[in-house]
């Protein structure tokens, strides 16, 4: 826990009615107002030093420098360029990526409720006061520290604060803290403290400090460099006892030569390229209507192939209404119709079922003496009139004096709605109200796919707590009617459900309704879920083995409990799913932590909204399909990338070192370097971007592109070096063995082009998709012969002229080469040893896990 902030201070009692707005004003000049705005992004002044920082861009700027005092401009420049490039384009992309994030963030920003004046209005957080009385509502964040005030109480959920799941009671007189969210009631609050000194925010700033946490692709990431860098400091060794033989030894300018090439090989970009996709991904994505709140979610949205939600507000919209009643014995309509309208007018903690209620069943407010706000956990809500007279709405296996196992169940959304579906309207009837028979009547009207509540009443003065002051269901319930309600399927849930299904996504449909309601609106969206059901309290019965089975097997679970809902997600996780959560309400904050990937409803609370990686905005469930799928584009082009700068650094490399240990000159100038990277690198990586398909991240992405890119280097350099060798045995000048070199690499990494993706290729098949690749080959191809033919471009790039037979006969060897490494591929031998490679590097240091706890 924290220390207390020394700037808090603790006010005089306000009044019931609130601070006046002339006080609030007054106590603002006084500096009590909540003025302190958290960064909700990095700032610029961050992004450019982030940009920056990599040690070796360093490294560079003084062999550029050196280059330049030697005379050397145009490698210096060559040399410098790239890393200007890379911080300009870093730069600019995370700027306007933040600037679009940051104006959508504020608008989605919690708004705070405040008692000013007798009148309870909202304002933004930075308009509160020191002593302001607040009001939280279910599901609703505490957005500052304050002291309850009044009667009654709430419970709260400090999970955020504590790690702990359980409901935390409090009453007035106790503290609240900011970052806790109410599970069930309604607080009113005094602040006690503001700004910088609140709880939430010393926690945001204590966060701060420690960093924020890599994730997986960049750990990945910067171990690669690091490797990399160690490969060329190996490198250098054979390249210096090289050049220490030359004449002038290392004060040769063929030492700045060697330095500036070997430099360059070190893929300083590769950090710099994951933040900026990820920046430019989460615009991309907000485009589309959703706010990504975690930069890991964009490399989450590519790796998810578990979706879990429930079935408001995805397979329905949020929209409810009273649908009747089948009245139970020989109980009154009339009765029933009075009762619903008293509870509907007279309840403190309204939700979507009971403005549904005092819409069909108007009816006046009543005193209360007592009540009971819906919780998930509970799934029943209760009020004792000040008359003595008691009402309770809930759950059928709930209330009714009965094991559960067959009736409806009250579902786990914030509003506190309870089971069924979409339903026509239910008639009053002659239903016993023997309990079995009631219990019998409930799952039949639940296998419609009709949410069903009951409605019973207590025994006269019946208390809704136990001796301290817990909620507690009376004894001797009378059941008084079965209430129907019906749901609004979405209108587009079947294109959603296909998107889902194009992006290889399996959908859990997780919901607190009875699994026979769940499993006939899952038939009527068009989802094939036959014999798919299971409730949660069969499910809670296993262990963790035979649970997890069932939860693979299944599609469809109803009567679960938040507290289950979140060891569903575990226990997907534990059979090596990759799991996105979808909630909205203040009991789905566990699963949304436990989840790979936490999405929340902007209509959901505050708090679900808080703890969630990606939000979408307007509640537009139909963003979700078309954003994982962006984000498996960005990824696949991420892999794209990795391949062809891995594979031209890993090649150029042992080039390089080949030639030193053989006693063969420096085989390549920094413009000679440039060139080639230009042409199998540079454009290719523009283009990528666009053309590269969309496609599911494997587990370990560098394994994916270290499967491709190691064995591919090895085979350049079995062609490259020997025929290198080759040419300046038969007396040729150095700068056209090197042109020799340069070209036979060239042609070699343009073949290797169509094995880029080629795992999103299978998954995407086209005919485009299968050949593009080789037409972009074919393009760059005519783009280096044309530099060859030009003489500014071929004295630019040091580069000498080669007669048609020459370029007939390197264009052979590259053709040949691409024929054979292509045809090696599709053998098992190639096949198992990438297949070791992949386990090996999966076997290395770090978790793949996006989430930290």
């Amino acid at each position: 826990m924290l220390p207390p902030h020394p700037s808090v201070v603790r006010p005089l009692r306000t009044a019931a009615g609130g601070l006046s707005e002339a006080e609030a004003e007054a106590r603002r000049a006084r500096g009590e107002g909540n003025a302190y705005r958290a960064s909700t992004s990095r700032t610029y002044w961050e992004i450019l030093r982030q940009n920056a920082y990599p040690g070796i861009n360093g490294i560079l700027v003084v062999v550029s420098v050196l280059l330049l005092a030697f005379g050397m401009v145009v490698e210096s420049l060559l040399t410098a360029g790239p890393v200007l490039a890379n911080i300009g384009i870093g730069v600019a992309g995370e700027s306007r990526a933040k600037r679009k994030l940051d104006r959508i963030a504020l608008l989605s920003r919690p708004q705070a409720r405040v008692i000013r004046d007798s009148e309870e209005r909202g304002i933004g957080p930075a308009d509160v006061v020191l002593g302001d009385l607040l009001v939280a509502r279910r599901g609703d964040q505490v957005v500052l520290d304050g002291t309850l005030v009044g009667d009654g109480r709430v419970e709260l959920d400090e999970s955020l604060l504590t790690g702990e799941s359980d409901a935390v009671s409090k009453e007035a007189g106790d503290p609240v803290l900011s970052g806790t969210a109410v599970i069930s009631g309604t607080a009113v609050f005094e602040v006690t403290s503001v700004g910088a000194a609140s709880f939430a925010n010393r926690l945001l700033a204590e966060a701060k400090r420690v960093g924020d946490e890599r994730t997986p692709l960049q750990r990945e990431i910067a171990a690669t460099i690091w490797a990399v860098a160690a490969l060329v400091l190996l490198a250098v060794v054979p390249v210096a006892i090289a050049l220490a033989a030359l004449p002038g030894g290392f004060g040769s300018t063929q030492t700045l030569t060697a330095a500036a090439v070997l430099v360059t090989l070190v893929p300083q970009g590769l950090a710099i390229m994951v933040t900026v996709t990820y920046a430019t991904g989460a615009l991309r994505i907000s485009h589309l209507g959703a706010l990504v709140q975690r930069q890991n979610a964009v490399e989450s949205m590519a790796r998810v192939d578990t979706l879990c939600m429930d079935k408001t507000g995805t397979l329905t919209t949020q929209r409810i209404w009273y649908a009747g009643a089948d009245v139970l014995g020989d109980h009154d309509p009339g009765e029933v119709a009075a009762a619903l309208g008293s509870l509907a007018a007279s309840t403190t903690a309204t939700n979507r079922t009971t403005e549904a209620i005092a819409t069909a069943c108007p009816g006046l407010a009543r005193p209360v003496a007592d009540e009971i706000p819906f919780a998930s956990e509970r799934r029943w809500s209760g009020l004792r009139f000040a008359d003595g007279e008691a009402w309770l709405i809930g759950a059928p296996t709930v209330l009714l004096p009965r094991p559960a196992g067959s009736a409806g169940e009250g579902r786990e959304t914030p509003d506190g709605g309870a089971p069924g579906a979409v339903g026509a309207p239910g008639a009053s009837g002659t239903v016993s109200a023997d309990p079995p028979d009631v219990a019998t009547r409930a799952a039949a009207v639940a296998a419609e796919g009709v949410r069903v509540l009951l409605l019973a009443r207590a025994p006269a003065a019946a208390a809704l707590r136990d001796a301290e002051g817990r909620p507690a269901l009376p004894a001797n319930l009378a059941p008084v009617a079965l209430l129907r309600f019906g749901e609004e399927l979405r209108p587009d849930v079947r294109e959603i459900l296909a998107g889902f299904a194009r992006a290889g996504i399996e959908l859990k449909v997780i919901s607190g309704d009875d699994p026979a309601t769940v499993e006939a609106l899952a038939r009527r969206v068009g989802l094939d879920v036959a014999d798919e059901a299971t409730s949660g309290p069969a499910l809670a019965a296993l262990g963790d083995a035979q649970a997890a089975d069932e939860v693979e097997r299944r599609s469809i679970f109803g009567r679960v409990e938040p507290a289950l809902k979140a060891r569903l997600v575990a226990l997907l996780r534990s059979r090596g799913h990759y799991v996105a959560m979808v909630g909205d309400g203040v009991n789905d904050i566990l699963s949304l932590r436990r989840a790979n990937l936490g999405i929340a409803m902007e209509s959901g609370s505050a708090a679900a909204r808080g703890v969630a990686d990606l939000v979408l905005l307007g509640d537009r469930f139909d963003v979700l399909p078309r954003a994982v799928i962006e984000g498996q584009r960005i990824v696949a082009a991420m892999e794209a990338t990795l391949v062809l700068l891995l594979s031209r650094t890993f090649y150029v490399l042992l080039i390089i070192a080949g030639a030193a240990m053989a006693g063969l000159p420096f085989p390549l100038t920094p413009r000679q370097n440039s060139v080639l990277a230009f042409a199998t690198v540079g454009i290719p990586l523009i283009v990528l971007a666009i053309w590269v398909p969309p496609r599911r991240l494997p587990r370990s992405l560098l394994a994916e592109t270290l499967r491709v890119s190691i064995p591919v280097s090895f085979a350049v350099v079995l062609v490259a070096l020997p025929t290198y060798a080759y040419v300046l045995g038969t007396g040729v000048s150095l700068v056209e063995a090197q042109t020799v070199l340069t070209s036979v690499t060239v042609f070699c990494g343009l073949g290797l082009l169509p094995l880029i993706s080629s795992g999103a290729r299978e998954e995407s098949p086209g005919r485009l998709v299968r050949w593009w690749p080789w037409l972009l080959a074919g393009i760059m191809l005519i783009v280096y012969l044309v530099i060859l033919a030009l003489p500014i471009a071929r004295d630019f790039y040091e580069l000498t002229t080669l007669g048609p037979r020459e370029i007939l006969v390197l264009l052979g060897i590259g053709t040949a080469w691409t024929v054979a490494v292509h045809g090696l591929r599709r053998t098992g031998l190639v096949r198992r040893a990438e297949g070791m490679l992949v386990r090996a590097v999966r076997r290395g240091p770090g978790s793949l896990d996006v989430r930290s706890d």
